[in-house]
């Protein structure tokens, strides 16, 4: 069954139709407004500050430093929203008491520092986005951080799957894009945060303080602005193929996977794995970066469209409450074969010969923020552990295909990052993203822990620390999950980062309960 067909079976249907069957996404992290307190009846407002939508408005430094100051006199946490990507226990205090800040005005202005023909020098605020981010009515292509940076014929070194975040998020969760050669980290120069007691601190790199607050989870204070050093513009030149599981990457050659090879040969990749018994497909995607424009050819997502959106979302839909029966059956393993193979046909490769800023993020143009919303664990594991990783998850896939889901799983690498607390602190890592559907009937934590009983007990595994995190106190395979785990995996530095975190917030407003036991504080 093609595309096609599928369209031709849901065309008597709108675009309405479908989503209210489908039910609106609990996507995580959206600002609700605050139920009203004592406190928030009268919203404390100060200087230039503006309260919207239950969060306070920040438009510039001494804003910030006027909010910072009230959560800390009134005993009351502060946290700052950037586009919500992150789960919203990462982001948010449960306490509806507690401050929420969006930064605006000129704390997402770009400016000019210097600029020369081997690149440019600009300051960014932290709620600048890094492209349009569609939650925000505020947020257009032309005052976001990539259309500035194009303007100037300068780029980023790397952007994430999508290009919705603010960079003080994208930064601080340690957020990355899919390449071994090339890091965030290696265009910051300097970061600007409002601490705990309301003082403006800025480290430059090399220092043990940039280096701690790279990557601090909002838990130093709040990124007012970061420097960037940006070299000159560039383009992706690549291809998007689909293939069988014994055709691709992932099909085992004397001993190892081909994948690690390829993570460590091209600039940029990233594989999504079908893994369910009936697809066992795996779509490559590989860039390499150029100087020239031309031959020019625009990258296109296979789900670019509102109708491929819809009806990705009802495969989906299918999928998953056949999931919900027994996948292991040879019938509705094949069902579930036959839905999803016409997203991943093998007679379709894409060549893309396209702008820095359009082909990285290659799924800003699904609708990740509706239809396709996606919540995931990120599993972060040193390269040596790619060929045991898969074996794993192999032979735990063979015997339980409700491991399988009714999506991909996706696998990409991440450059060794100098902060401190980034996953990839040390060491380059291959990443695996484990895709639960926002609009799945079932138990998410239930999926992810197939996927934590097989990888966190390997050797250096570490997590993405916005996405979902295992349940403190539970056994993964060896291990359990909790302050103990965390100390280990980071315990080149993780003794100075918390000592570095109280001395910048000694009273604990910035310190939610989701992080205090996190690690264990």
């Amino acid at each position: 069954m093609g595309l096609e067909k599928l369209v031709e079976i849901i065309g008597g249907m709108s675009h309405h139709e479908v989503a209210r069957h489908l039910g609106t996404p609990p996507v995580e992290g959206r600002i609700e407004p605050a139920r009203a307190t004592s406190d928030q009846r009268k919203p404390f407002v100060a200087g230039n500050i503006v309260w919207r939508d239950g969060a306070y408005h920040a438009m510039s430094v001494d804003d910030v430093r006027t909010l910072v100051g009230e959560a800390r006199r009134n005993g009351r946490k502060l946290r700052v929203a950037g586009s919500q990507h992150s789960t919203e226990l990462a982001v948010f205090s449960s306490n509806s008491d507690d401050i929420r800040v969006v930064l605006d005005g000129e704390l997402r202005c770009v400016e000019l520092v210097s600029q020369d023909p081997s690149g440019a020098v600009v300051w960014v605020g932290g709620g600048c986005y890094l492209g349009r981010n569609p939650r925000d009515p505020s947020s257009t292509w032309a005052n976001s951080l990539n259309a500035q940076l194009e303007a100037l014929g300068v780029s980023l070194p790397i952007l994430g799957g999508i290009s919705h975040q603010t960079i003080a998020g994208f930064m601080q969760t340690s957020s990355s894009g899919g390449s071994l050669k090339h890091g965030f980290a290696d265009a910051v120069e300097s970061i600007e945060f409002v601490d705990g007691l309301a003082r403006v601190q800025t480290f430059d790199a090399p220092s043990d303080e940039f280096y701690a607050a790279g990557v601090a989870l909002g838990l130093f204070g709040v990124i007012t602005r970061v420097k960037l050093r940006c070299k000159p513009r560039y383009f992706v030149a690549g291809t998007e193929t689909n293939h069988e599981l014994p055709d691709s990457l992932l099909a085992k050659q004397n001993g190892s996977y081909p994948l690690e090879a390829a993570l460590a040969n091209n600039d940029f990749m990233h594989l999504d794995w079908f893994p369910q018994c009936a697809v066992r497909r795996v779509t490559q995607w590989v860039g390499q970066t150029v100087d020239q424009m031309e031959p020019f050819k625009s990258y296109d997502s296979e789900l670019r469209g509102e109708w491929k959106n819809l009806l990705a979302a009802v495969v989906l839909r299918i999928g998953n409450i056949l999931d919900l029966t027994d996948p292991n059956t040879t019938l509705v393993a094949d069902t579930i074969g036959a839905l999803l193979k016409p997203f991943v046909p093998l007679d379709q490769n894409k060549d893309f010969h396209d702008f820095w800023y359009h082909a990285l993020p290659s799924d800003d143009e699904v609708d990740v923020d509706n239809l396709i919303a996606i919540q995931f664990t990120e599993i972060w594991l040193p390269i040596p552990q790619l060929t045991t990783a898969l074996d794993r998850l192999f032979a735990a896939i063979d015997k339980e295909q409700r491991m399988a889901g009714n999506f991909a799983v996706e696998l990409y690498g991440a450059r060794n990052s100098p902060f401190w607390m980034s996953p990839a602190n040390g060491r380059d890592v291959v990443r695996v993203d484990v895709f639960w559907w926002a609009h799945n009937i079932g138990r998410r934590l239930e999926f992810f822990t197939y996927y934590w009983n097989q990888l966190l007990d390997l050797p250096g595994a570490r997590l993405h620390w916005g996405k979902f995190l295992p349940v403190i106190g539970q056994k993964y395979g060896n291990v359990t999950f909790g302050p103990e785990f965390i100390k280990t995996a980071y315990e080149d530095h993780i003794t100075d980062w918390l000592s570095l975190r109280r001395s910048f917030d000694p009273d604990g407003v910035f310190l939610t309960d989701y992080w205090r036991s996190i690690f264990g504080l």
